[in-house]
Formats: structure tokens, C-alpha cells, sequence
């Protein structure tokens, strides 16, 4: 599945099944919080804009400009077909930012997973998507 550790072999390699690890032994992800991004599903083309702009908008400096455009990467159906890790979508950020899919995954409820915010940046971002308005969804 997405998030990893579905099958028997994955969970022996892990250190301790259903366990939590502490960010700091994360391997192969840069960053104290992951590399930037944010993946979604469920989404329309104009959610996906407004979603940029509620996510970046919580990243601007004092005089009002973003600090760093965060990329986002929209699931496809193949995506879920060939049960792409979550860890290999982050890796792929840079040339999955901005790319509409062929054939987008679609879901009753939208996914937005954010990766590489501060906390306080979540927690921001979360407010601004919520205030935005956006549904997505099926109807997305």
C-alpha cells in the first residue's frame, strides 16, 4: 500500500513491527520533517490551484512573499494500481510537481498528505486549506 509495511518481509526489516520511530531515525527522507511536498488525490484542477495557494500562503515572509514554493504531486490511478510506496512518491517531488495525470486516482474523500512542515507550519496550512473551502472528493 501507500504508506508501506503491508507485506510480511517489510514488517521483518522494520526494527520493531507497529512501532513508532522517533523523525530523527527516518531513513532516506532529508530534512528534520521529510522532504517538502504535498501528495493529494480527490482533487479538481481548481482545487489543486487553490490548495497551492492556502499551503504556500501560510510560507511567506514579512513582506509578503513566499518563502519556497512547495510542490505538489497529484496520485494516479496507476499510482494506486501498482501500489506505489508513499516513500518513493516523496522522492519524486521535483518531477512530480505541478503534473496533472492522465488519469487522476479519485476518492469519495480527498488526501492531502503535507511532508516537511514544521509542526506550526501543519497546523497553519491545515487552517488555510480548510478556510479555502475546497470539498474535492468524487464531485472534485
Amino acid at each position: 500500500g501507500l504508506f508501506g509495511g503491508q507485506n510480511k518481509q517489510e514488517s521483518e526489516e522494520s526494527e520493531e513491527p507497529g512501532k513508532f520511530v522517533r523523525q530523527g531515525r527516518l531513513e532516506g527522507m532529508q530534512g528534520a520533517f521529510g522532504p517538502l511536498g504535498v501528495v493529494c488525490c480527490g482533487l479538481g484542477e481548481d482545487e489543486l490551484e487553490i490548495l497551492a495557494q492556502a499551503v504556500e500562503g501560510v510560507m511567506i515572509s514579512g513582506d509578503g512573499l513566499p518563502i519556497q514554493e512547495v510542490p505538489i504531486a497529484v496520485l494516479s490511478k496507476e499510482d494506486l494500481r501498482r501500489g506505489i510506496k508513499l516513500k518513493q512518491v516523496l522522492s519524486e517531488m521535483g518531477e512530480r510537481d505541478s503534473v496533472l495525470p492522465e488519469e487522476p486516482a479519485t476518492s469519495r474523500v480527498p488526501l492531502v498528505l503535507l511532508s516537511g512542515l514544521p509542526p506550526i507550519q501543519v497546523t497553519a496550512s491545515v487552517k488555510a486549506i480548510l478556510a479555502s473551502g475546497i470539498r474535492g472528493g468524487n464531485a472534485g
